[in-house]
């Protein structure tokens, strides 16, 4: 694909409302972010009612996070906002260097493995310092398809229901 050809395609850069609108439209069965921020899934103006429609009509989500324990309660939290949280799934990447580098730029892939035209459309955030807009580039669908299957072989799916939720052991004491 030429330079021309990238700039002929409207979807190769898209706003984080387009993102938005395009993850409550496109994935039929899985939706895999990696991110060690989060915080735009909780938000109820952003992804948080898009997280609870598409988990409500059977979509998957695959959370790829740090081995650490303020992304374990963020993706609890997220489980508890909705109505089936057996949909939302959490893979810890322990190898810190990797997983900075995969979340330097919050990266979302939709449906990995399908088969329709869609599946494996991929965007990665571009972090923009003029605005107050984030950016996301369209990724290639090798390119999501070799993430995704790289972070399956590498990640530790984590038990969310063993996650201790260190403010009731807080308040407990």
């Amino acid at each position: 694909m030429d330079v021309f050809q990238v700039f002929q395609d409207p979807d190769w850069v898209i706003t984080t409302k387009d993102l938005v609108t395009r993850e409550l439209q496109m994935p039929k069965e899985e939706v895999w972010i990696v991110s060690s921020y989060l915080g735009g899934e909780l938000d109820k103006n952003l992804f948080a009612p898009v997280i609870e429609a598409n988990t409500s009509r059977g979509v998957h989500y695959y959370y790829v996070i740090p081995e650490d324990h303020l992304s374990r309660e963020k993706i609890k939290s997220i489980r508890n906002m909705v109505s089936h949280p057996d949909r939302v799934h959490a893979i810890e990447i322990s190898e810190r260097h990797l997983f900075q580098l995969l979340s330097t730029h919050d990266t979302c892939v939709f449906d990995p493995f399908g088969r329709e035209e869609s599946s494996a459309t991929g965007y990665m955030n571009v972090p923009n310092d003029l605005n107050e807009l984030d950016y996301f580039v369209k990724l290639g669908v090798d390119y999501s398809y070799r993430l995704v299957s790289t972070v399956k072989a590498i990640g530790t799916p984590i038990d969310l229901d063993t996650v201790v939720d260190h403010h009731s052991s807080d308040a407990a004491k």
